[in-house]
Order: C-alpha cells, then structure tokens, then sequence
C-alpha cells in the first residue's frame, strides 16, 4: 500500500485507488509476497518482514489452520512456511532474527554491507551493542566475518562486549591480511 499511496502523492490524486478485499491473514500476506515478487527479490528486511507475519498468521489460526494441508497439521509453523517460501525452518528462523536487528544493522544487510549470516549472529546483541557494531562497520569500513560476529556475540552474552571490543575484533581481520599481503611480498 505504501508505494501505490506514494505513487498517488506524486500524481496529484486526491483519493487513492484501491480494491478492498476480505482476506485471512495467511492470504493477506500471500497477496503482499505475490505483489513483492513483482518488484523482484525482495530485501532480506521486508522478507524477515513477511516470513515472521505468515509465521504469526499460522499461529494466529490455531486448530483451524486455513490453507494448509490436512497432512501438515501437526508441523510446526516455521516448518510449513519453509515449505511454502521453497527453504528450510531453519532458514526462516534466521530471516526472522534478522527482525531483531537495529535499524543501522538492518540497512547494512539489506545494502549487502553486512553478510546474511554475521547480521544474523549480531541479531542476538544487546540493541547498545548493535549500534556500536554498526558504527565501528561504517568506521573500519569492514564488515565482521561470521567468526567475529560470533566472537561478538560470545562476548556480549558475557557482558564484555564494548566499543574497544568491537574494533579490535573488526580490526583483526586486517590485521591478519596485512600479514598475508606481507608474506607475499617478501617471497615474491
């Protein structure tokens, strides 16, 4: 609805065209992954988005469960809208941490800054810590390496997670291709 009403905006229209239809949740946000795959791949963000509202649809359904074949009654959620979006539960449970992320984090991801696994890893850190990440990345101008955003995350579970923390983290990374470059240098 947001790009149709901008579109609106921009034409000058007083009343914004629309068909209103009675949907169930599910189909509701079929319709939004059918109207999002026009527009092509949809960014990791918006389909965390989708994945956690068909997610919560199904949930929302209870014995009910509309849509869904007899035989998947007793799956899980996550497990029926793996199978529906093509992907594993697993998959689906990590797009959906990605919901965790700060802001900052988020469009690093969907900017393909931040890599789909670290910004999963970063999505278990306190929100603080999170924006603390997000500033070292933009300063060190590299991204973590799903190792580091472990050792990140390893860290902020303990409650050692800081500023200095994350930049020395970041910071060996190059550290260690300094070294490699290095190496090939003074053997070549």
């Amino acid at each position: 609805g947001h790009r149709r009403h901008h579109g609106s905006g921009l034409a000058g229209l007083e009343e914004m065209p629309c068909i209103v239809r009675n949907m169930t949740d599910i189909e509701a946000v079929q319709e939004m992954k059918i109207s999002n795959k026009q527009r092509g791949d949809p960014l990791p963000s918006e389909l965390a988005r989708l994945l956690d509202l068909e997610v919560e649809a199904i949930k929302h359904q209870g014995g009910r469960l509309d849509g869904v074949a007899e035989g998947n009654v007793g799956k899980r959620s996550v497990e029926i809208v793996g199978e529906n979006n093509g992907m594993n539960y697993k998959k689906v449970m990590r797009y959906i941490r990605l919901n965790s992320l700060v802001p900052e984090l988020a469009d690093m991801a969907d900017a393909k800054k931040l890599g789909f696994m670290p910004a999963v890893e970063l999505s278990y850190l306190k929100p603080k810590n999170q924006r603390l990440v997000a500033v070292s990345i933009e300063g060190e101008q590299s991204s973590p390496s799903l190792s580091q955003a472990q050792e990140m995350r390893k860290l902020d579970k303990e409650g050692r997670l800081n500023g200095d923390a994350i930049d020395g983290i970041l910071s060996k990374q190059k550290k260690e291709v300094d070294k490699q470059e290095r190496k090939k240098v003074s053997a070549g």
